[in-house]
């Protein structure tokens, strides 16, 4: 398929590449990949915009798989399972949004759990519902979401498996979706859930450096290659908002696939080589390629839609590039899809 100047689909010789479905049951949510394994944690029904967090008591279910799609084993982890990150070392955490208000961290050679972090009575993590990787890779960055309706940024000391007390940052609005760190160590950006902005942050001190006002309930955001843009899958406001990074300005939105709009995008991801994004549509049960390639007749325009599973959250690419695993909440599936020809 490819897409006229309204993102109106047209039937074209390009083929859809192949999608294997791997039946995971309950709720998939978080997916991580390292160079040996997937992993998937099935947490909550995704429920949109008023999801509340877990109680204490209940659980989450780590499964893990074989890069081919083979199940190795599961882990069992606290209850509200959500997003997932894959260190430098191949370790997994992830975050759980629940009254846990733990942060799993999973040894990659023992699949088993190493330590939780966090915990009650609720500190620097709480409600934790976003995870980042620093430039380095001596730093995990999360997004949490006070009981009290504040939103913060706080840092995990990788090689401590322990929580930086000494730093913390606040995020205007409340909630805390998202966080991505640069690939300099300069900044650290996040998304207000429920303040409808991306903030941008020092990534040495925390201190504010920017807000834009995105829309409503703005889920990812991802860079491209070079980092002169990023662009914020805004869930609620069904949008895709591109922005400048070296002035840190809002560029515009870019066209959806179907007549230009979007399916409440909740996820990108970049290609292997840059040049093109994974954009995950929750309402729709597609993955939007989206061509960035400056230099291309096609730039910032979809020019595939790739049919996965119900509710597609997040997604991982492995080190490769050539396989995408989507995590479909609404299924209890995963769709493992060759992207090999979209580098």
């Amino acid at each position: 398929m490819g897409c006229d100047d309204r993102g109106t689909y047209k039937e074209t010789e390009t083929q859809t590449p192949g999608v294997e479905t791997i039946d995971v049951g309950g709720y998939p949510n978080g997916i991580a990949v390292n160079e040996t394994y997937m992993f998937v944690v099935l947490g909550a029904e995704h429920a949109g915009p008023d999801s509340l967090p877990e109680a204490t008591g209940v659980e989450s279910v780590v499964q893990v798989f074989n890069l081919d799609g083979t199940f190795v084993t599961e882990i069992v982890v606290d209850g509200g399972g959500h997003s997932m990150l894959a260190t430098q070392d191949g370790d997994v955490l992830v975050a759980h949004f629940s009254a846990e208000n733990s942060i799993s961290v999973i040894d990659s050679d023992l699949l088993t759990v190493r330590t939780e972090l966090g915990g009650n009575p609720p500190g620097k993590i709480s409600l934790p519902d976003a995870l980042s990787l620093s430039a380095d890779g001596q730093y995990a960055y999360v997004g949490s979401n006070g009981l009290d309706g504040s939103g913060w940024l706080a840092r995990i000391l990788l090689d401590e498996d322990s929580v930086d007390e000494g730093w913390k940052s606040s995020v205007a609005g409340g909630a805390t979706s998202w966080v991505e760190a640069d690939n300099i160590g300069v900044y650290l950006y996040a998304n207000s859930w429920t303040g409808g902005t991306t903030q941008r942050k020092d990534a040495v001190t925390g201190a504010d450096a920017g807000s834009i006002e995105v829309g409503e309930f703005p889920h990812s955001i991802t860079f491209n290659q070079d980092q002169s843009f990023g662009y914020v899958a805004v869930t609620g406001g069904n949008d895709l908002v591109k922005i400048r990074l070296l002035d840190f300005t809002k560029e515009g939105s870019i066209p959806g696939p179907w007549d230009g709009l979007w399916g409440d995008p909740s996820n990108a991801v970049l290609s292997a080589e840059g040049n093109f994004l994974f954009v995950a549509n929750h309402d729709m049960g597609y993955v939007a390629v989206l061509d960035i390639n400056p230099a291309s007749a096609t730039y910032d325009t979809v020019v595939e839609i790739i049919q996965v599973g119900a509710d597609p959250i997040f997604q991982t690419l492995t080190k490769d590039g050539d396989i995408l695993f989507i995590s479909n909440n609404g299924d209890g599936s995963i769709s493992r899809v060759d992207v090999s020809q979209y580098r």
